[in-house]
């Protein structure tokens, strides 16, 4: 069978006290320890060691204001990515509204350290009508894309709208949703993403999964 069918054979209770000595310090400087938060926290993790593509795809692009972004040197320098790509379309509102809203609010905490990046799906929206779908539902994100460079493919399927965390000098994938919008673990996801352990912790504990073809 192929490799989507190995057997993963965890030690638990190893893995369990590792993840605990990671996510703890987070939530107790942000005053956020709680069972919820360790759980959603958790789920964030295991997706991460999960079977979909861990890195993102680097790209180089001009947004509607004639601004050029690098993806991987926004990564290098700390900050954590959100790509929002929308059709635009009427069932895009609300997950892309709830996200831009927690990024606004979390900035508040990591000033500086979240970029939102608003970019249609196949960049065949000019930037002017893709600029005032977003200002007409209350997302008024600094940073707008319609430039196929921007490409949601390297994330699995497409979604209306297709939202993803990006993070840490690895490059990354922290969060990916299709067709709404789980906030508790997107903004955990956040979190993770600008905690520079975090991989290489998660990496240290994944040393005690044994993995064995079927």
């Amino acid at each position: 069978m192929g490799t989507c069918s190995r057997t993963y054979v965890l030690h638990r209770h190893a893995i369990y006290h590792q993840i605990k000595h990671i996510i703890t310090p987070i939530f107790v400087h942000a005053k956020l320890l709680t069972m919820k938060n360790i759980l959603a926290l958790l789920v964030v993790i295991c997706c991460s060691l999960g079977l979909r593509a861990q890195t993102a795809s680097d790209f180089t692009a001009t947004d509607c204001n004639s601004i050029t972004h690098n993806l991987f040197t926004e990564l290098d320098s700390g900050k954590a990515v959100v790509v929002d790509w929308v059709m635009p379309c009427a069932s895009c509102i609300a997950p892309s509204l709830s996200a831009y809203n927690e990024v606004q609010n979390m900035l508040a905490t990591y000033p500086g350290k979240i970029l939102y990046y608003l970019s249609d799906d196949v960049a065949n929206t000019n930037c002017s009508t893709l600029s005032s779908w977003a200002s007409t539902n209350g997302i008024n994100a600094n940073i707008i894309f319609s430039d196929a460079n921007v490409s949601e493919s390297p994330y699995g399927s497409a979604g209306m709208p297709k939202i993803v965390v990006l993070g840490n000098s690895s490059h990354h994938v922290y969060f990916n949703q299709n067709n709404g919008l789980d906030l508790n673990a997107f903004h955990n996801a956040i979190v993770a993403a600008l905690s520079p352990t975090m991989v290489s912790e998660i990496r240290t504990t994944a040393e005690w999964v044994q993995v064995s073809p079927n």
